[in-house]
């Protein structure tokens, strides 16, 4: 049986020095503790890596949502822009003559109200899709060319509290904005002390 002391000599034994220890296999093996907090680390990361990446196909699909409904609907890809008549189009431009194209669209005014994505979205009663538009920018003040707001396409169209939704968020003074944005303004107006 060898002694603590005997231990230590064989280790420190010149001829021993450089080489394996026969008594390693008896003394545990140390594991750095960074290991777990390295693995924590990992995993945290990859966490967040996830609902990076879950965040970005939701404002994806969103935007998909959005530019699927203004293409459905005749608009532009600009939220502010109000629908174009078929007549009035580009494309009507340079397929007929510029004398053509301004006789019809002369015939088209004060027959047609010229409405924005923002006043068909009320009338349809979607509130996600309100949501988008106010968020990439439309006005909810916003009136067609005969004076009617957003507010009014969805009083119109209303059944039974069928267009609630959209009636409280026309009504009340909004700015939609996701949260990290809400938080750096609210630090830049100095909201936050």
């Amino acid at each position: 049986m060898l002694l603590p002391n005997a231990v230590e000599e064989v280790a420190t034994n010149s001829s021993f020095r450089g080489e394996t220890s026969s008594f390693d296999h008896i003394l545990p093996e140390k594991k750095p503790k960074d290991d777990s907090q390295e693995l924590e680390k990992q995993e945290k990361q990859q966490r967040q890596e996830r609902r990076q990446r879950k965040r970005q196909e939701m404002k994806d699909m969103k935007q998909r949502r959005l530019a699927h409904f203004l293409k459905t609907y005749g608009f532009s890809t600009d939220v502010n822009e109000p629908r174009v008549e078929a007549a009035c189009s580009p494309d009507s431009l340079q397929r007929n003559t510029f004398k053509e194209v301004l006789f019809r669209c002369h015939r088209l005014v004060g027959r047609e109200e010229s409405i924005y994505p923002i006043h068909a979205a009320a009338e349809l009663g979607d509130i996600k899709l309100l949501r988008s538009l106010l968020a990439a920018g439309a006005d909810p003040q916003q009136r067609t060319s005969q004076g009617h707001l957003p507010i009014d396409f969805a009083l119109a169209h209303d059944l039974n509290g069928s267009h609630d939704d959209v009636i409280a968020l026309l009504e009340e003074d909004v700015c939609i904005t996701n949260l990290r944005d809400a938080f750096r303004v609210m630090q830049e107006n100095n909201f936050l002390q």
